[in-house]
């Protein structure tokens, strides 16, 4: 059986965490490259990228980018991320029981050790790329935290957080594994909304996010050439001259001003009363996790 799930070329914590949680949950030598079976595991992974397979196996992944999959008979659902993927899918809502991230909570215990007034600030992993969000998180007080960095890393920074705003779903879902307190926030259109409120509507939670300014660094990494070639692109396109198939140039640089708003605006999302889920509902979506995992060990017993 393979394990399918997405892998980001600079990181991402979040896609990561399939490589470091599923051989904790499963074992070692539970999976193999054999492509005819696959488990498609933990993010918004269920569209019509997945492979054709002899037999697909879902635990907890969601939907959320792309074409819905052509679900047959080869498919197996033992559940998916929220009740929003459930019926997207048509799938009975006993399905919905939340993002298998959740099951980090007994690994990840010895790394809680938080310091008093830290308040942590994950980015989106694109985020983390379009602008200095370190450097914005420094001038609002709070500790950064890279989602590109490895799981480890992250989980040992984040227990040590009292509070996190994070624009990183899994941020918020690490968070409330670990029973840290967090806050939603939002700088760019590539936040969705759909999938943060499959999760949080899982959990019996309302997704709402603070709003931040996207921040942009523009050309700063570009060679000379390329940043003569987003010039002129950003000209013809102004002009209304651009092709549809030309990559799309990244904006100019953010001014000071904006970087100054996004760290006040991040200052007030610390401000916030933050989130939690409720102990019981967090109990009670760990327990039937763990059910649908027995299911998934006896069924790879199987002939």
């Amino acid at each position: 059986m393979k394990l399918y799930y997405f892998h980001p070329s600079n990181g991402n914590f979040g896609d990561d965490l399939n490589a470091w949680l599923w051989p904790r949950l499963l074992g070692p030598s539970f999976f193999d490259e054999d492509a005819d079976e696959l488990l498609v595991g933990i993010g918004t992974l269920l569209n019509h990228r997945i492979p054709a397979a002899s037999r697909t196996l879902v635990f907890g992944s969601g939907y959320g980018y792309g074409k819905k999959p052509a679900v047959d008979a080869r498919w197996h659902f033992f559940c998916v991320r929220g009740p929003k993927t459930a019926a997207a899918l048509g799938l009975p809502p006993d399905l919905a029981v939340t993002d298998p991230a959740l099951l980090i909570r007994p690994h990840v215990a010895p790394w809680i050790k938080p310091v008093r007034g830290r308040v942590g600030y994950i980015p989106h992993c694109d985020s983390a790329e379009n602008g200095d969000w370190a450097s914005i998180a420094a001038a609002a007080g709070l500790h950064f935290i890279d989602p590109r960095w490895s799981v480890d890393r992250v989980v040992e920074e984040l227990g040590q957080c009292e509070r996190l705003v994070t624009e990183a779903m899994h941020g918020a879902i690490f968070a409330d594994a670990m029973r840290v307190p967090w806050t939603a926030a939002t700088a760019y259109a590539h936040i969705s909304e759909f999938k943060w409120q499959d999760w949080c509507e899982s959990l019996g939670l309302r997704y709402h996010a603070q709003p931040l300014p996207s921040v942009w660094n523009g050309d700063v990494e570009a060679t000379l050439a390329q940043h003569a070639k987003n010039e002129i692109k950003r000209l013809l396109a102004k002009a209304g001259l651009a092709q549809a198939h030309w990559t799309p140039p990244p904006p100019r640089r953010s001014t000071r001003r904006v970087w100054e708003a996004a760290a006040e605006a991040l200052r007030k999302a610390a401000a916030v009363s933050p989130m939690l889920s409720d102990d019981k509902m967090h109990d009670m979506r760990f327990e039937q996790l763990n059910e649908r995992l027995k299911a998934l060990k006896t069924y790879a017993k199987q002939p």
